[in-house]
């Protein structure tokens, strides 16, 4: 679906969106990914923007994608399983941006681990846990950040809780 784009007109301090545009800019300069090659460092780079709804995170997003002419390809977690996200993460291309929504949605190790003790024990609330799709930490973390993930993306993360995120994905 092709969406009209936008202009960064987001209401937002203007010395964050410029230091914002800039750490953009540096990390899609050809000279960058040598730096990060030369180091034997992932060319990956991500923001996790946080607030209140309605205040302007998916817009800014695709303001970012739109300002540096990238496709950006939007997830909604709630609404998506690890098998879904990881075909997903494997399809798209390199340079682009990948606007994760409601990033709280992810269940954290600590659910993983009473996830692992029901299925031992036989528990039939697993069944409806997995039934509803939720995508773990660990599988986040691994498609955005391990070893097989593509390079060149920018991932930008939302979320309206960030009291709720595990340490590990911020």
């Amino acid at each position: 679906m092709s969406k009209i784009r936008r202009t960064l007109t987001v209401i937002l301090d203007e010395g964050r969106k410029r230091e914002l545009l800039e750490d953009i800019r540096d990390f899609l300069d050809p000279a960058s990914q040598k730096w990060y090659s030369d180091r034997d460092t992932p060319y990956r780079r991500g923001y996790l923007l946080y607030g209140p709804p309605g205040t302007g995170k998916s817009s800014l997003s695709s303001a970012i994608a739109g300002h540096f002419s990238l496709n950006i390809y939007i997830l909604s977690l709630s609404t998506i399983n690890e098998a879904s996200l990881k075909s997903l993460f494997d399809k798209l291309p390199s340079r682009c941006i990948i606007l994760l929504e409601d990033i709280d949605a992810v269940s954290s190790n600590r659910d993983a681990d009473e996830n692992a003790r029901q299925i031992v024990t036989g528990s039939p609330s697993q069944q409806s846990k997995s039934a509803s799709g939720k995508v773990s930490l660990s599988a986040l973390l691994n498609v955005i950040d391990g070893v097989g993930s593509q390079e060149g993306r920018i991932l930008i993360m939302t979320t309206n809780h960030i009291t709720r995120l595990d340490e590990a994905l911020i």
